[in-house]
């Protein structure tokens, strides 16, 4: 199934190389999270939870919510992160524009373009718009329409200087 496959790709690098990633583009809040201070990490479209999971392993002060509105990725995260030992987890199934959530995290954490916009237009397009209103976005985001996005929404984005083949990091901020 796509979503094991997603899972077998990414969890090697979330597992290797996300806190390093996160250490090199943003030791503002690397700095943050390794304080010992409570802070609130919400990871958007977790899948089946590896992200998540090394976040909280990572982090072990932070509360970190796995948010994706796919109800069987979110079952299967809750597996990995019950196997996994992650206590500070919490997985639901949730939209992640739920103005509800606004102002409740601190680092708000999920891009690889080519090869994943295929996995996308099979599988994260159609469980996106299976919910309205949606603006029908892919998973993966090019960073115009991201900039966009966070322009509507009164925020600024930067592209973070982190070197990857792969791999694309943001920090959206106010």
């Amino acid at each position: 199934m796509l979503r094991e496959a997603q899972e077998t790709l990414n969890r090697p690098a979330y597992e290797n190389f996300l806190a390093g990633w996160i250490e090199t583009g943003l030791p503002d809040v690397h700095e943050r999270l390794t304080s010992g201070e409570q802070v609130r990490i919400a990871d958007v479209g977790c899948g089946c939870g590896w992200s998540t999971i090394t976040l909280a392993k990572t982090y072990p002060h932070a509360h970190v919510d796995g948010l994706d509105n796919d109800k069987a990725s979110i079952e299967h995260a809750r597996r990995n992160a019950a196997g996994a030992g992650a206590d500070n987890v919490h997985l639901s199934t949730r939209n992640a524009a739920d103005p509800a959530l606004d102002g409740q995290y601190n680092l708000v954490g999920d891009p690889i373009e080519r090869m994943m916009y295929s996995a996308s237009a099979i599988h994260c397009l159609l469980v996106g718009r299976s919910e309205q209103p949606s603006a029908g976005t892919w998973a993966v985001l090019r960073t115009s329409t991201l900039v966009k996005y966070a322009a509507q929404a009164g925020r600024r984005v930067t592209v973070l200087p982190i070197e990857h083949d792969c791999w694309r990091f943001y920090r959206l901020d106010v």
